[in-house]
């Protein structure tokens, strides 16, 4: 096991095939156990499902659709979900369980290219457990995301919210996006666009130039 010095918060730990992450919770107590997966096997559609389930029975104010509907999605869906998307994911390693997930997409790839405002990808359906929300978890789960789009060759990075989800308008903008556009969005919501060029960010600058390459080391299959 290598351990890797980042000017961050937290530290990440390259194992076969996982990152695992150490972040601070507010009362300051370490937490070594929170693993970050990114599902790059269809075979991991289950897991894929079962999260974005617990994601609407959560937060359906939130989230275009519903949680019939999801529920009703067959498995060629979500695998095609995995083979169409990048979808990271957020354990606790502790308790053997899923606290969040995001997903990303290329533009045009699966969401209208209206909605990226020229940006090269897209980071949708960001969510962490309530418990989890207070920690630092989101600002690792983000950087780690970034640094698989970097990866990709991906410079820009866009994210659409409802503009009545005020709470992840405001998480959004502290992890450096910013407001580039207003519309309508699926089922005719109205929401910001807000968007983010990842190498103008000096944190996300910071960690591909010192933070080794994943690319045979995060991958859960």
């Amino acid at each position: 096991m290598l351990l890797f010095k980042l000017p961050l918060r937290f530290q990440l730990v390259r194992l076969a095939k996982r990152t695992v992450v150490s972040s601070k919770l507010n009362n300051g107590v370490e937490n070594n156990n929170i693993r970050f997966d990114l599902l790059t096997s269809p075979d991991s559609w289950e897991r894929l499902r079962n999260i974005r389930i617990r994601v609407f029975e959560d937060s359906p104010q939130f989230i275009v659709g519903n949680v019939q509907a999801e529920s009703s999605f067959s498995e060629e869906h979500w695998r095609g979900r995995i083979k169409n998307e990048f979808w990271c994911i957020a354990h606790d390693v502790i308790n053997n369980h899923d606290i969040g997930v995001v997903g990303v997409a290329e533009s045009g790839v699966v969401i209208d290219k209206k909605y990226m405002f020229g940006a090269d990808c897209y980071m949708h359906s960001f969510w962490l457990e309530p418990q989890w929300r207070a920690a630092t978890i989101s600002h690792d789960l983000a950087n780690f995301v970034h640094s698989i789009c970097l990866e990709k060759g991906w410079r820009t990075k866009s994210v659409y919210i409802f503009k009545h989800n005020e709470r992840s308008i405001k998480a959004t903008t502290k992890i450096g996006f910013h407001p580039v556009g207003e519309l309508r969005g699926p089922g005719g919501f109205a929401g910001i666009c807000l968007q983010k060029d990842l190498l103008a960010s000096k944190l996300e600058s910071k960690i591909q130039n010192e933070q080794p390459r994943f690319s045979n080391h995060r991958h859960q299959k």
